[in-house]
Protein backbone atom coordinates (compact mmCIF):
# COMPACT_ATOMS: atom_id res chain seq x y z
CA UNK A 1 0.00 0.00 0.00
CA UNK A 2 1.38 3.63 -1.08
CA UNK A 3 1.80 5.39 2.34
CA UNK A 4 0.85 8.79 0.32
CA UNK A 5 -2.80 7.28 0.16
CA UNK A 6 -3.14 7.10 4.09
CA UNK A 7 -1.05 9.92 5.06
CA UNK A 8 -2.41 12.39 2.26
CA UNK A 9 -4.59 13.47 5.80
CA UNK A 10 -1.14 15.52 6.63
CA UNK A 11 -2.09 17.84 4.04
CA UNK A 12 -4.99 18.72 5.99
CA UNK A 13 -2.15 20.44 8.42
CA UNK A 14 -0.40 23.10 6.18
CA UNK A 15 0.02 25.80 8.08
CA UNK A 16 -2.31 28.66 7.75
CA UNK A 17 -1.11 32.07 6.47
CA UNK A 18 -1.28 34.78 8.76
CA UNK A 19 -4.97 36.45 8.94
CA UNK A 20 -4.88 40.04 7.81
CA UNK A 21 -5.87 42.25 11.13
CA UNK A 22 -8.53 44.56 10.48
CA UNK A 23 -7.38 47.68 10.16
CA UNK A 24 -10.34 48.66 13.27
CA UNK A 25 -10.55 49.41 16.79
CA UNK A 26 -11.41 46.82 18.68
CA UNK A 27 -14.90 45.34 20.04
CA UNK A 28 -14.62 47.47 22.81
CA UNK A 29 -11.55 48.93 25.14
CA UNK A 30 -11.18 47.27 28.81
CA UNK A 31 -11.02 48.62 31.88
CA UNK A 32 -7.21 49.96 32.96
CA UNK A 33 -7.17 47.34 35.58
CA UNK A 34 -7.86 44.08 33.40
CA UNK A 35 -5.66 45.80 29.99
CA UNK A 36 -2.58 43.71 31.17
CA UNK A 37 -4.38 40.58 31.64
CA UNK A 38 -5.98 40.90 28.12
CA UNK A 39 -2.72 41.94 26.71
CA UNK A 40 -1.33 38.20 28.49
CA UNK A 41 -4.05 36.09 27.36
CA UNK A 42 -3.35 37.72 23.93
CA UNK A 43 -0.22 36.91 23.78
CA UNK A 44 -0.89 33.93 24.55
CA UNK A 45 -3.21 33.37 21.46
CA UNK A 46 -1.02 34.83 19.28
CA UNK A 47 1.86 31.97 20.46
CA UNK A 48 -0.92 29.10 20.62
CA UNK A 49 -0.88 28.81 23.66
CA UNK A 50 -4.61 28.45 23.61
CA UNK A 51 -5.41 26.74 26.81
CA UNK A 52 -4.04 29.55 28.92
CA UNK A 53 -5.37 32.64 27.32
CA UNK A 54 -8.82 31.26 27.81
CA UNK A 55 -8.69 30.60 30.89
CA UNK A 56 -7.37 34.46 31.62
CA UNK A 57 -9.94 35.61 30.00
CA UNK A 58 -12.01 33.81 31.66
CA UNK A 59 -11.21 35.16 34.58
CA UNK A 60 -11.09 38.40 33.53
CA UNK A 61 -14.78 38.27 32.43
CA UNK A 62 -15.46 37.21 35.41
CA UNK A 63 -14.20 40.19 37.61
CA UNK A 64 -15.58 42.56 34.94
CA UNK A 65 -19.31 41.50 35.02
CA UNK A 66 -18.80 41.85 39.30
CA UNK A 67 -18.87 45.45 38.74
CA UNK A 68 -20.44 46.51 34.80
CA UNK A 69 -23.51 46.41 33.68
CA UNK A 70 -24.59 42.98 31.29
CA UNK A 71 -24.50 45.19 28.51
CA UNK A 72 -21.29 46.56 28.86
CA UNK A 73 -19.37 46.90 25.87
CA UNK A 74 -16.02 45.92 27.98
CA UNK A 75 -18.14 42.49 28.62
CA UNK A 76 -18.75 42.39 24.56
CA UNK A 77 -14.92 42.86 24.15
CA UNK A 78 -13.85 39.59 26.30
CA UNK A 79 -16.47 37.63 25.00
CA UNK A 80 -15.34 38.27 21.59
CA UNK A 81 -11.76 37.29 22.65
CA UNK A 82 -12.78 34.32 23.88
CA UNK A 83 -15.17 33.39 21.09
CA UNK A 84 -11.97 33.70 19.01
CA UNK A 85 -9.93 31.39 21.60
CA UNK A 86 -12.46 28.69 21.36
CA UNK A 87 -12.38 28.76 17.19
CA UNK A 88 -8.71 27.81 17.42
CA UNK A 89 -9.54 25.06 20.18
CA UNK A 90 -12.63 23.75 17.80
CA UNK A 91 -14.82 24.24 21.20
CA UNK A 92 -17.43 25.61 18.58
CA UNK A 93 -20.51 25.67 20.72
CA UNK A 94 -18.85 27.22 23.29
CA UNK A 95 -17.24 29.82 20.68
CA UNK A 96 -20.92 30.41 19.15
CA UNK A 97 -22.36 30.86 22.66
CA UNK A 98 -19.91 33.70 23.49
CA UNK A 99 -20.06 35.35 20.14
CA UNK A 100 -23.72 35.56 20.42
CA UNK A 101 -23.84 36.86 24.01
CA UNK A 102 -21.25 39.77 22.55
CA UNK A 103 -23.10 40.32 19.26
CA UNK A 104 -26.34 41.01 21.34
CA UNK A 105 -24.19 43.65 23.39
CA UNK A 106 -22.76 45.12 20.55
CA UNK A 107 -26.54 45.54 18.55
CA UNK A 108 -28.23 46.99 21.67
CA UNK A 109 -25.33 49.70 22.06
CA UNK A 110 -24.40 49.69 18.44
CA UNK A 111 -27.31 48.91 16.82
CA UNK A 112 -27.13 46.64 13.76
CA UNK A 113 -24.91 48.08 10.91
CA UNK A 114 -21.63 48.80 13.14
CA UNK A 115 -18.31 48.08 11.71
CA UNK A 116 -17.93 45.81 15.08
CA UNK A 117 -21.22 43.90 14.45
CA UNK A 118 -19.29 43.38 11.59
CA UNK A 119 -16.52 41.66 12.98
CA UNK A 120 -18.68 39.36 15.37
CA UNK A 121 -20.94 38.57 12.52
CA UNK A 122 -17.18 36.89 10.51
CA UNK A 123 -16.64 34.75 13.54
CA UNK A 124 -19.93 33.73 14.02
CA UNK A 125 -20.01 32.73 9.97
CA UNK A 126 -16.59 30.67 11.06
CA UNK A 127 -18.25 28.84 14.07
CA UNK A 128 -21.20 27.78 10.96
CA UNK A 129 -19.00 26.39 8.56
CA UNK A 130 -17.26 24.78 10.98
CA UNK A 131 -19.74 22.92 11.97
CA UNK A 132 -20.88 21.92 8.57
CA UNK A 133 -23.20 24.77 8.02
CA UNK A 134 -21.79 26.43 4.87
CA UNK A 135 -25.60 28.16 4.01
CA UNK A 136 -25.83 30.05 6.98
CA UNK A 137 -22.07 30.33 7.20
CA UNK A 138 -22.31 32.04 3.73
CA UNK A 139 -25.34 34.31 5.04
CA UNK A 140 -22.86 35.72 8.06
CA UNK A 141 -20.51 36.71 5.71
CA UNK A 142 -22.77 38.44 2.96
CA UNK A 143 -24.53 40.11 6.12
CA UNK A 144 -20.79 41.24 6.83
CA UNK A 145 -19.54 42.34 3.89
CA UNK A 146 -22.39 44.16 3.78
CA UNK A 147 -22.23 46.68 6.67
CA UNK A 148 -18.46 47.16 6.40
CA UNK A 149 -19.49 48.37 2.40
CA UNK A 150 -22.18 50.51 4.31
CA UNK A 151 -20.26 52.17 6.85
CA UNK A 152 -16.50 51.75 5.61
CA UNK A 153 -16.76 52.07 1.70
CA UNK A 154 -15.80 49.18 -0.30
CA UNK A 155 -12.15 50.08 -0.48
CA UNK A 156 -11.28 49.51 3.02
CA UNK A 157 -9.24 46.97 4.24
CA UNK A 158 -11.64 45.91 6.47
CA UNK A 159 -13.76 45.03 3.84
CA UNK A 160 -11.30 43.76 1.73
CA UNK A 161 -10.77 41.30 4.84
CA UNK A 162 -14.38 40.14 4.28
CA UNK A 163 -14.12 39.85 1.08
CA UNK A 164 -10.95 37.30 1.44
CA UNK A 165 -13.50 35.06 3.89
CA UNK A 166 -16.15 34.78 1.28
CA UNK A 167 -13.51 33.83 -1.08
CA UNK A 168 -12.04 31.33 1.34
CA UNK A 169 -15.44 29.73 2.12
CA UNK A 170 -16.35 29.42 -1.93
CA UNK A 171 -13.00 28.26 -2.51
CA UNK A 172 -13.92 24.93 0.10
CA UNK A 173 -17.44 25.23 -2.16
CA UNK A 174 -15.63 24.52 -5.56
CA UNK A 175 -16.75 27.57 -6.54
CA UNK A 176 -13.46 28.78 -7.87
CA UNK A 177 -14.17 31.33 -10.29
CA UNK A 178 -15.95 33.50 -7.59
CA UNK A 179 -13.46 32.65 -5.24
CA UNK A 180 -10.92 34.25 -7.81
CA UNK A 181 -12.99 37.27 -7.98
CA UNK A 182 -13.19 37.93 -4.74
CA UNK A 183 -9.51 37.65 -3.59
CA UNK A 184 -8.74 39.80 -6.59
CA UNK A 185 -11.20 42.41 -5.35
CA UNK A 186 -9.24 41.98 -2.03
CA UNK A 187 -6.12 42.36 -3.10
CA UNK A 188 -6.73 45.49 -5.37
CA UNK A 189 -7.56 47.21 -2.04
CA UNK A 190 -4.84 46.24 0.02
CA UNK A 191 -2.41 47.10 -2.64
CA UNK A 192 -4.25 50.52 -3.42
CA UNK A 193 -4.21 51.25 0.65
CA UNK A 194 -1.20 49.80 1.74
CA UNK A 195 1.09 49.37 -1.77
CA UNK A 196 2.31 46.39 -3.17
CA UNK A 197 4.98 45.20 -0.20
CA UNK A 198 2.41 44.72 2.85
CA UNK A 199 2.12 41.97 4.77
CA UNK A 200 -1.55 41.99 3.84
CA UNK A 201 -0.63 42.03 0.63
CA UNK A 202 1.33 38.79 1.39
CA UNK A 203 -1.62 36.90 2.61
CA UNK A 204 -3.64 37.23 0.02
CA UNK A 205 -0.98 36.57 -2.50
CA UNK A 206 -0.62 33.09 -0.42
CA UNK A 207 -4.15 32.51 -0.29
CA UNK A 208 -5.20 32.97 -3.67
CA UNK A 209 -1.65 30.90 -4.46
CA UNK A 210 -3.43 28.44 -2.61
CA UNK A 211 -6.78 28.85 -4.46
CA UNK A 212 -4.63 27.83 -8.07
CA UNK A 213 -2.86 24.83 -6.31
CA UNK A 214 -6.16 23.38 -5.75
CA UNK A 215 -7.14 24.11 -8.99
CA UNK A 216 -3.53 22.23 -10.13
CA UNK A 217 -2.80 25.68 -11.84
CA UNK A 218 1.13 25.42 -10.20
CA UNK A 219 2.45 27.58 -12.69
CA UNK A 220 0.32 30.66 -11.73
CA UNK A 221 0.85 29.44 -7.74
CA UNK A 222 4.26 29.22 -7.58
CA UNK A 223 5.26 32.99 -8.41
CA UNK A 224 2.51 34.25 -5.75
CA UNK A 225 3.51 31.93 -3.42
CA UNK A 226 7.63 33.61 -3.99
CA UNK A 227 6.10 37.11 -4.39
CA UNK A 228 4.54 36.07 -0.75
CA UNK A 229 7.85 35.51 0.93
CA UNK A 230 9.96 37.78 -0.58
CA UNK A 231 7.31 40.76 1.07
CA UNK A 232 7.13 39.39 4.41
CA UNK A 233 10.83 38.82 4.05
CA UNK A 234 11.44 42.28 3.62
CA UNK A 235 9.33 43.42 6.23
CA UNK A 236 9.87 41.14 9.01
CA UNK A 237 13.12 39.94 8.17
CA UNK A 238 14.39 36.20 6.91
CA UNK A 239 13.97 34.74 10.64
CA UNK A 240 10.67 36.00 11.19
CA UNK A 241 8.16 33.72 12.35
CA UNK A 242 5.79 35.31 10.44
CA UNK A 243 7.56 34.14 7.12
CA UNK A 244 6.74 29.93 8.05
CA UNK A 245 3.15 29.56 7.08
CA UNK A 246 4.22 30.96 3.79
CA UNK A 247 7.37 28.70 3.76
CA UNK A 248 5.16 25.69 4.60
CA UNK A 249 2.41 26.26 1.78
CA UNK A 250 5.44 26.69 -1.10
CA UNK A 251 6.80 23.22 0.48
CA UNK A 252 3.20 21.92 0.10
CA UNK A 253 3.15 22.81 -3.24
CA UNK A 254 6.66 21.09 -4.45
CA UNK A 255 5.72 18.19 -2.47
CA UNK A 256 2.40 17.54 -4.13
CA UNK A 257 4.15 18.08 -7.22
CA UNK A 258 7.02 15.47 -6.22
CA UNK A 259 9.99 17.63 -6.07
CA UNK A 260 10.71 16.25 -2.81
CA UNK A 261 13.87 18.09 -2.81
CA UNK A 262 12.37 21.06 -2.75
CA UNK A 263 10.22 20.59 -0.34
CA UNK A 264 12.50 19.16 2.77
CA UNK A 265 14.85 22.36 3.03
CA UNK A 266 11.43 24.44 2.92
CA UNK A 267 9.87 23.05 5.86
CA UNK A 268 13.43 22.13 7.89
CA UNK A 269 13.88 26.21 7.37
CA UNK A 270 10.32 26.60 9.00
CA UNK A 271 11.02 24.90 11.94
CA UNK A 272 14.23 26.10 12.56
CA UNK A 273 13.13 29.72 12.26
CA UNK A 274 10.27 28.20 15.35
CA UNK A 275 13.12 26.70 17.54
CA UNK A 276 14.92 29.79 17.25
CA UNK A 277 11.76 32.61 18.16
CA UNK A 278 8.97 31.06 19.58
CA UNK A 279 9.74 26.84 20.67
CA UNK A 280 8.11 24.03 19.06
CA UNK A 281 5.36 23.52 21.45
CA UNK A 282 3.13 25.06 19.37
CA UNK A 283 0.69 23.90 17.11
CA UNK A 284 2.29 25.38 13.94
CA UNK A 285 5.33 23.24 14.20
CA UNK A 286 3.10 20.31 15.19
CA UNK A 287 1.28 21.59 11.71
CA UNK A 288 5.03 21.28 10.16
CA UNK A 289 5.89 18.23 11.57
CA UNK A 290 3.10 16.23 10.19
CA UNK A 291 3.58 17.98 7.29
CA UNK A 292 6.94 16.31 6.77
CA UNK A 293 5.81 12.81 7.97
CA UNK A 294 3.74 13.00 5.18
CA UNK A 295 6.82 13.83 2.70
CA UNK A 296 8.66 11.10 4.10
CA UNK A 297 5.94 8.87 3.27
CA UNK A 298 5.85 9.49 0.11
CA UNK A 299 9.80 8.28 -0.05
CA UNK A 300 9.13 5.72 2.49
CA UNK A 301 11.37 6.69 4.39
CA UNK A 302 9.04 4.88 7.89
CA UNK A 303 11.24 5.63 10.58
CA UNK A 304 11.29 9.36 9.73
CA UNK A 305 7.78 8.89 9.55
CA UNK A 306 6.59 7.56 12.76
CA UNK A 307 9.11 9.71 14.83
CA UNK A 308 7.56 12.74 13.06
CA UNK A 309 3.78 11.58 13.63
CA UNK A 310 4.85 11.13 17.45
CA UNK A 311 6.22 14.34 17.59
CA UNK A 312 3.27 16.50 16.38
CA UNK A 313 0.47 14.03 18.15
CA UNK A 314 2.84 14.82 21.42
CA UNK A 315 2.59 18.68 20.95
CA UNK A 316 -1.56 18.46 20.37
CA UNK A 317 -2.16 16.67 23.07
CA UNK A 318 -0.10 18.81 25.42
CA UNK A 319 -1.82 22.50 24.34
CA UNK A 320 -5.01 21.29 22.44
CA UNK A 321 -8.37 19.69 23.71
CA UNK A 322 -8.50 15.94 23.73
CA UNK A 323 -11.37 15.96 21.00
CA UNK A 324 -9.94 18.65 19.01
CA UNK A 325 -9.47 17.24 15.10
CA UNK A 326 -5.81 17.66 15.08
CA UNK A 327 -5.15 15.01 17.41
CA UNK A 328 -7.57 13.05 15.59
CA UNK A 329 -5.29 12.90 11.99
CA UNK A 330 -2.37 12.81 14.14
CA UNK A 331 -3.66 9.42 15.79
CA UNK A 332 -5.26 7.62 12.60
CA UNK A 333 -2.33 8.30 10.90
CA UNK A 334 0.39 6.86 13.65
CA UNK A 335 -2.38 4.32 13.96
CA UNK A 336 -2.24 3.21 9.93
CA UNK A 337 1.26 3.59 9.66
CA UNK A 338 1.90 0.75 12.44
CA UNK A 339 -1.47 -1.53 11.03
CA UNK A 340 0.94 -1.13 7.25
CA UNK A 341 4.01 -2.39 9.28
CA UNK A 342 1.84 -5.11 11.31
CA UNK A 343 2.68 -3.25 14.59
CA UNK A 344 -0.58 -4.25 15.51
CA UNK A 345 -0.34 -4.32 19.15
CA UNK A 346 0.71 -0.45 18.98
CA UNK A 347 -2.07 0.59 16.64
CA UNK A 348 -4.96 -1.02 18.56
CA UNK A 349 -4.69 1.55 21.77
CA UNK A 350 -4.83 4.20 18.88
CA UNK A 351 -7.32 3.37 17.04
CA UNK A 352 -9.75 2.41 20.37
CA UNK A 353 -8.87 5.92 21.71
CA UNK A 354 -9.63 7.80 18.04
CA UNK A 355 -13.05 6.15 17.52
CA UNK A 356 -13.57 7.06 21.10
CA UNK A 357 -12.93 10.98 20.95
CA UNK A 358 -14.52 11.06 17.42
CA UNK A 359 -18.24 9.23 19.46
CA UNK A 360 -17.30 11.53 21.93
CA UNK A 361 -16.96 14.86 19.71
CA UNK A 362 -19.78 14.18 16.80
CA UNK A 363 -22.02 11.13 17.76
CA UNK A 364 -22.05 7.89 16.79
CA UNK A 365 -23.11 7.95 13.71
CA UNK A 366 -20.86 10.30 12.06
CA UNK A 367 -19.16 9.77 9.02
CA UNK A 368 -16.05 10.11 9.87
CA UNK A 369 -16.24 7.42 12.37
CA UNK A 370 -16.05 5.07 9.15
CA UNK A 371 -11.86 5.33 8.63
CA UNK A 372 -10.99 4.73 11.94
CA UNK A 373 -14.16 2.01 12.33
CA UNK A 374 -12.99 -0.02 9.29
CA UNK A 375 -9.00 0.44 10.18
CA UNK A 376 -10.02 -1.21 13.56
CA UNK A 377 -12.27 -3.78 12.23
CA UNK A 378 -8.98 -4.49 9.55
CA UNK A 379 -6.89 -4.93 12.34
CA UNK A 380 -8.95 -7.31 14.42
CA UNK A 381 -9.23 -9.45 11.39
CA UNK A 382 -5.64 -9.65 10.38
CA UNK A 383 -5.59 -10.54 14.25
CA UNK A 384 -8.31 -13.37 13.92
CA UNK A 385 -10.36 -12.13 16.03
CA UNK A 386 -13.29 -12.33 13.86
CA UNK A 387 -15.83 -11.45 16.96
CA UNK A 388 -14.32 -8.60 17.68
CA UNK A 389 -14.40 -7.21 13.93
CA UNK A 390 -18.24 -8.33 13.79
CA UNK A 391 -19.98 -5.87 15.77
CA UNK A 392 -17.69 -3.18 13.82
CA UNK A 393 -18.47 -3.75 10.26
CA UNK A 394 -21.68 -3.27 11.71
CA UNK A 395 -21.70 -0.38 13.21
CA UNK A 396 -19.90 0.81 9.16
CA UNK A 397 -23.15 -0.24 7.67
CA UNK A 398 -25.57 1.53 10.00
CA UNK A 399 -23.84 4.53 9.42
CA UNK A 400 -23.06 4.35 5.52
CA UNK A 401 -26.90 3.54 5.17
CA UNK A 402 -27.80 6.76 6.56
CA UNK A 403 -29.10 8.71 3.44
CA UNK A 404 -26.90 11.55 4.27
CA UNK A 405 -23.70 9.88 4.88
CA UNK A 406 -22.20 10.26 1.46
CA UNK A 407 -23.03 13.86 1.65
CA UNK A 408 -21.45 15.24 4.51
CA UNK A 409 -18.27 12.85 3.50
CA UNK A 410 -18.10 15.09 0.68
CA UNK A 411 -18.14 17.93 2.80
CA UNK A 412 -16.06 17.27 4.93
CA UNK A 413 -13.67 16.89 2.49
CA UNK A 414 -13.62 20.49 1.66
CA UNK A 415 -13.28 21.45 4.70
CA UNK A 416 -9.63 21.09 4.70
CA UNK A 417 -9.03 23.38 2.06
CA UNK A 418 -10.64 26.49 3.83
CA UNK A 419 -7.49 27.36 5.87
CA UNK A 420 -6.98 31.04 4.88
CA UNK A 421 -9.63 32.97 6.83
CA UNK A 422 -8.79 36.39 7.83
CA UNK A 423 -9.79 37.72 11.66
CA UNK A 424 -12.28 40.16 10.91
Amino acid sequence: MCLAFWLGSATAQEIEAERPAEPVHPVATAESGATSEINLAALYHKQGKYAQAEFIYRQTLARIEISADPGDLRVADVLHRLGRVNIDLANYQNAETMEQRALAILEKNYGDEHPDVATVLTDLGMVSFHQGNAAAAELLYQRSLNIKEKTLGENDPSTAASLNNLAALYRSQGKFADAEALYKRSLAVFEKTYGPEHPEVATILNNLAELYTGQSRFLRAEPLFRRSIAINEKVWGTEHPNLVPNLCNLAGLYRNLGYYEKAEPLYERGLAILRNTVGLHNPEAAGILHSLADLYARQNKLAEVENLLRQSLTIWEAILPHLHPNIATAMHDLARLYLIQHKYSQARPLLERLVASREEALGANDPALLSPLRALAELHIAERRYTAAEPLYMHLLSIQQKPWARSIRLMRRTWRGMRSFCAS
